[in-house]
């Protein structure tokens, strides 16, 4: 089995009105922008289950509440449009290495991520996985190369003159692939091929990895089954789109 790195070279965002439950094959990723979200947060009570609510109150900073509640209202309001249950009655489990799922609906699978100003959330009938990050330009990215990468990928990243983009790009593909697999990161990034490319993987099926840009400085990437580039279609999750489903 092959694991297959691509980066996508431009990513068009289509307005959440035209959002629909993907069919089979497809893969829907959502951008939410954190501050668009900040004033509905008022409606979490309504969104978001008590057990939410409580974990949401344990973050010490605003900004980090904040952008847990936008994370889990983004997935819940989505989720009770299609499935037509109120957004705080939709259940979700947690399976091995604490990958969430569905338990009103195992045919739909979610991936969340999140980082200073956005949320990502990808949805597939099959096991996927998201990751995004801010290309912090104070991060010293050198010191855990090694621990990370292994020796072909850091030689790549240190010869390359954006070597922080190019960082933070691998890191990312490594991320997602983690959470589709549900590995755990432990002991496993390293092992994990996610160079330009095609690259035989340590695990049982063959996966492939999409590069993408959120924004100018946040970067992702979309792990899913397969070695094709995939059916994915990209989205504008509004404040608006989520509104109409608060209290349903």
């Amino acid at each position: 089995m092959l694991i297959t790195a691509t980066t996508l070279p431009t990513v068009t965002w289509r307005p959440a009105g035209q959002l629909h439950r993907p069919a089979a094959g497809q893969l829907l990723v959502l951008r939410v922008r954190v501050a668009a979200f900040e004033a509905l947060a008022a409606t979490a009570p309504q969104l978001l289950p008590p057990e939410e609510l409580l974990r949401a109150g344990r973050y010490l900073h605003t900004a980090d509440r904040l952008r847990f509640m936008v994370a889990r209202m983004a997935l819940r309001g989505v989720l009770s449009r299609w499935l037509g249950i109120p957004s705080a009655a939709i259940r979700l489990g947690v399976g091995p290495h604490k990958k969430p799922f569905l338990a009103d609906d195992p045919t739909l699978q979610f991936s969340l991520a999140h980082t200073r100003e956005w949320v990502l959330l990808a949805l597939a009938a099959n096991s996927l996985g998201v990751d995004v990050e801010y290309v912090d330009p104070a991060f010293p990215f050198a010191d855990i190369l090694s621990a990370s990468f292994s020796a072909a990928e850091q030689a790549v990243i240190v010869q390359t003159p954006e070597a922080r983009q190019q960082f933070y790009q691998l890191w990312t593909r490594k991320e997602a692939l983690v959470k589709a697999t549900g590995q755990g990161l432990d002991d496993t990034l390293p092992t994990l091929p996610v160079l330009d490319g095609s690259h035989p993987s340590p695990t049982a099926q063959a996966w492939h990895i999409a590069s993408f840009a959120v924004a100018d400085d946040h970067l992702a990437a979309l792990a899913y089954p397969g070695a094709g580039r995939g059916n994915i279609a990209f989205y504008d999750l509004t404040p608006e789109y989520l509104l109409a489903t608060a209290g349903s």
